[in-house]
This record gives structure tokens, C-alpha cells and sequence, in this order.
């Protein structure tokens, strides 16, 4: 079982993640008492056994999903196969706030660590709240059409001079409405955020009965998540979530708005099929390429310099191989500077930002070439802004038009 600072998040990649697989799994228990499967204790001994689980993850996500889960059973607790539902979900829920302090005491028996609290204490300086400034900056700068699906990194760079530092990048903003702004503008996000909100709340005032109520729980609990973290980027969330929406919509009588004859999903299958199988054979072709440029750049072995992956599809990946090999010099062409900055825009590390950097700056750019190094310690650690910090100097000693431009305050 994997750890993240204490915590556990199984084969899911992180504690959150873990948390909110596991109120479904608490929701399943609903649903199996709610069909008659499995009795009151049983339900009741699973859900206890599963709120451990949520509570070594210390995620306050699923806090306020627990919260959602108790509030959805008194709303809808005449529909429930017994009137106990809902003072038993609330028995539950105060239990679970005993369960960390259980948890210490069990350390202690054991003689395991106990310095671990399963209470999270706020971090210092959140970010989410700093970064979800930033993005709204760049929804402002770019309002009508956004930054297209996979550049909301570029947005955090753009901004980062004019904000204190994330002390790394954002791939998502955290947030799926402000994602959904920054990909797609504010006419269509709106558009589309509208939608999503109409459904859910078509399907909260179309529940009549204990399933409708679970499934609607099941998309809120993972709703919850998405205002903060990004669990629908995932398809071990996005897929079962798509089929609760179509679920719901069968069992509230939605109708389709258009048909389309049966060659049509064959024909789209198919392509899908030959897309995805492309980007299979891409993938590994650029995951070999990469793993040799690694080894180059770390000096392991004597095999000749690689070349970068023949793909189709993930043309990006094979710029950023190609960038990883390439070295800043003197008589760079402006089209050249323009793509290192384009590909470290896309895929931006302290690293890539240096190259950046010194390429404007041994091409008579020291203003550009500040600005970019402004931006170094805004989106990496405390360590890696003072190893480039220390590497631009030793630079500067051999070359003049490096030495110009002095690290910024």
C-alpha cells in the first residue's frame, strides 16, 4: 500500500483519490441493504469498517463528501427501507471523528510512531486558493476562447512573475468549472457548466426512491471532489461516473434529443479503435526514445546519441525529447527561439525554463531572458531555483552575455 506523507492511497495514486472510491464503496453498502442483499448489521459493520479506511486517508475532501452522504439521508429519509437510515448515517458520521483519535491509541500499543496525527493540519500557505487566483487571471486575459484542452500549465507560467510561487506546476486548475473556463472560454464553459448543474439538479428533484437517491449521491460525492481536485481526469472515475449519468437519465425518463442509425456508433467505433491503437504504438515508441535521452543526458552507457520517436498522433512528446536533447547556442534563429519557448510552455520544469532563458540570453534577449528567469523559482522547489540559481552563475563567469543578465531579486 503506497503512502503519501503518512497517508495511503492503495494502487489510486493519491489519498483523495482512495477517500472518495471508498464513500462509493460506503454508498454500495446503501444499496445493497436498500435491495434487501445484505442486513442492517452487516451494512453497518462494512460502513465502519470503511470509514477506517477513509479516515487514515485524512482526506477533507471526504469529509465534506461524509457531510453530503448524511445531509442526502435526512432529505430523502422517507424513502429508505427503514425511518433508522438517516440517525444511523449520523451515528456513523460522529463516530468517524473518533476514529483518528482510536487510531493514535493503537499506534501507541503497537509502538509505532505516534509523532503522525489523523487530524490534517492546514498546510502552510494552501495553495489551491493562490492558484485558483491565477487561473482566474488567465480567464480574465483570455476570456472568449480560451486555452485550448491541455494548456492550462502555459496560463500558470503567463501569470506566474505577478503572483507569489506554487513551488510547482498545475496541469489542472483543481477545479472542474474553472477548468472547463480555461479550456474552452467563458461563452462555452459557461455553456457547459450551465448544462452540467441543470442535470444534476434535474436528477436531485426527480429522485422518488432509495436507488435514484444513492445514484445521485454516488455523482455528488465525486462532484465534491471535482471542485477540488481533478478525479474526472481519471477513467476509473470518469467511466463509472458516465454510466450513472445515463442511468439516471433512463430511470427519470429522459429521451434522447436525435437518432442515428446503427452504421454510424459502428463507424465512429471504428475510429476510435484506429485512433487509439495510433496513439498506442506512438506511446511506445516514445516512451523508449525518452528512456534513452535519460540515459544520455545522465551519462549511463556508450550507445551514440538517440533520435527522436517517428510518431503520428503525440508530436508533442517528440518536441520535448527533441528539446531535452538540445543545447542553447549563439545564431539561434528567431524561429528557434520561438519553439524552445513554445515546448517549455507546454511542459515547463526549472530545467527547461533555464534553457529558455540562457538561449535569450546568448541571443542578444536580456530582458526576455530575465523574464524567464523570474519565472523559475515561481513554478519549481525552494532546491531546484537554488541549483539553477547557482549553475546561471557559474555560466556567467565564461560568458558575458550571460554575466549581462543577473539573476533576479
Amino acid at each position: 500500500m503506497g503512502l503519501s506523507g503518512g497517508r495511503p492511497y492503495a494502487n489510486m495514486g493519491q489519498p483523495n483519490q482512495l477517500a472518495t472510491l471508498l464513500l462509493w464503496a460506503l454508498l454500495a453498502c446503501a444499496w445493497g441493504y436498500s435491495q434487501e442483499r445484505i442486513r442492517a448489521a452487516v451494512a453497518g459493520l462494512l460502513a465502519s469498517f470503511l470509514l477506517i479506511g477513509i479516515a487514515l486517508t485524512q482526506s477533507r475532501t471526504a469529509w465534506l463528501g461524509l457531510i453530503f452522504l448524511v445531509v442526502g439521508a435526512w432529505i430523502w429519509r422517507k424513502l429508505w427501507r427503514s425511518k433508522w437510515v438517516p440517525w444511523f448515517s449520523t451515528g456513523l458520521f460522529i463516530i468517524f471523528w473518533f476514529y483518528p483519535l482510536l487510531l493514535k491509541e493503537i499506534n501507541i500499543l503497537l509502538l509505532i510512531d505516534t509523532s503522525q496525527s489523523y487530524f490534517r493540519e492546514p498546510m502552510q500557505g494552501e495553495l489551491r486558493p493562490l492558484a485558483w487566483r491565477i487561473f482566474l487571471n488567465g480567464v480574465h486575459c483570455q476570456p472568449w476562447l480560451g486555452y485550448g484542452l491541455t494548456e492550462v500549465r502555459s496560463v500558470q507560467l503567463d501569470s506566474a512573475v505577478d503572483f507569489p510561487p506554487l513551488f510547482g506546476t498545475f496541469a489542472q486548475s483543481h477545479n472542474l468549472f474553472l477548468d472547463l473556463f480555461l479550456w474552452l472560454g467563458l461563452p462555452l464553459g459557461f455553456f457547459v457548466s450551465g448544462a452540467i448543474i441543470w442535470r444534476f439538479v434535474f436528477f436531485v428533484r426527480g429522485v422518488s426512491n432509495a436507488k435514484d437517491a444513492i445514484l445521485v449521491m454516488f455523482l455528488g460525492v465525486v462532484g465534491i471532489h471535482a471542485m477540488l481536485e481533478l478525479p474526472l481526469h481519471y477513467a476509473y472515475f470518469l467511466l463509472p461516473t458516465g454510466l450513472i449519468i445515463g442511468v439516471l437519465n433512463h430511470r427519470m425518463g429522459g429521451k434522447p434529443l436525435f437518432t442515428t442509425p446503427r452504421w454510424t456508433l459502428m463507424g465512429f467505433l471504428l475510429l476510435v479503435s484506429a485512433l487509439l491503437s495510433i496513439i498506442v504504438v506512438d506511446y511506445f515508441r516514445v516512451e523508449a526514445s525518452y528512456q534513452t535521452a535519460r540515459f544520455e543526458l545522465a551519462r549511463i552507457g556508450t550507445l551514440p546519441p538517440g533520435r527522436p520517436p517517428e510518431v503520428v498522433m503525440l508530436n508533442q512528446l517528440r518536441e520535448q525529447i527533441t528539446f531535452m536533447r538540445y543545447e542553447p547556442k549563439e545564431g539561434m534563429t528567431p524561429q528557434e527561439l520561438d519553439w524552445t519557448q513554445k515546448i517549455v510552455s507546454v511542459y515547463p520544469s526549472s530545467g527547461s525554463i533555464y534553457k529558455v532563458a540562457k538561449a535569450l540570453a546568448l541571443n542578444g534577449q536580456p530582458v526576455q531572458a530575465k523574464l524567464w528567469l523570474k519565472r523559475v523559482c515561481k513554478v519549481s522547489s525552494v532546491e531546484e531555483c537554488n541549483v539553477i540559481q547557482r549553475v546561471w552563475k557559474l555560466d556567467s563567469q565564461s560568458n558575458p552575455l550571460i554575466d549581462a543578465v543577473k539573476w533576479p531579486n
